[in-house]
């Protein structure tokens, strides 16, 4: 009859097939979290989960969202210690909804910075305002924390065109909300971006050309004289 000592010895000396260890969430009323131990050979697939996370599903449909990267989650698997793959401490067995919704965030974030990369390379100053208001506020803010895909022209209530932005939420904008206005041409507005680039520059100064309509009068003015000429 075997001893207890040498059951584990044989049951953990296979390192052509460690023991993989994961964290799940535990059983309620006796405890948070439990570790949970398979075969390797019980691994069906690993899948790369943004840059630095894994999912490792197993051959039963079980799936486990590992915080590693997916080429650390298999150097790891390939460099058993003892018989064993500890992943225990870099399972996440909750937040994973939060997860991909940030990953999906910062995706969108790089295809964007890919489709407009002149206004994303620059930090731009201008007079900006909250919708319906005609109240000008300075501000500067980089060209990366605008929703880039959301960018689009509208029509001002002091007449003419705008540029209306909205912003990421981690980024700062004013008014109390995410969305600012800018008094010009959406294309424009590129162009003054992309000869900012192109000289080498990392700012454009919007200053002046956002409130170019009011040399002549105030906003307010310029707001009334607008309304009665609408229908």
């Amino acid at each position: 009859m075997k001893s207890t000592a040498a059951f584990k010895k044989n049951l953990f000396a296979h390192s052509d097939d460690p023991w993989v260890q994961v964290l799940v969430p535990g059983h309620e009323g006796l405890s948070d979290k439990d570790i949970y131990a398979f075969r390797a050979h019980d691994i069906k697939s690993l899948r790369g989960f943004g840059p630095a996370h894994t999912v490792m599903k197993l051959q039963d449909g079980q799936e486990f969202l590992i915080a590693l990267s997916y080429e650390s989650a298999m150097e790891k698997l390939d460099q058993p210690d003892s018989g064993r793959v500890d992943f225990s401490t870099a399972t996440m067995t909750e937040g994973k909804e939060a997860l991909v919704k940030k990953l999906k965030e910062e995706f969108r974030r790089a295809q964007e910075l890919q489709k407009e990369p002149d206004i994303a390379a620059v930090t731009i100053k201008a007079f900006v305002r909250a919708s319906q208001s005609s109240k000008f506020t300075p501000f500067t803010f980089a060209g990366k924390d605008i929703r880039l895909s959301d960018i689009k022209e509208g029509n001002s209530v002091h007449g003419g065109p705008t540029v209306n932005m909205t912003f990421y939420a981690d980024a700062a904008a004013p008014f109390g909300k995410n969305e600012v206005i800018i008094e010009g041409r959406l294309e424009e507005f590129r162009r003054l971006c992309a000869e900012a680039v192109a000289k080498g520059e990392d700012t454009v100064d919007l200053s002046e050309y956002s409130m170019r309509k009011f040399k002549e009068t105030s906003p307010a003015e310029a707001r009334r004289q607008h309304e009665q000429k609408s229908p």
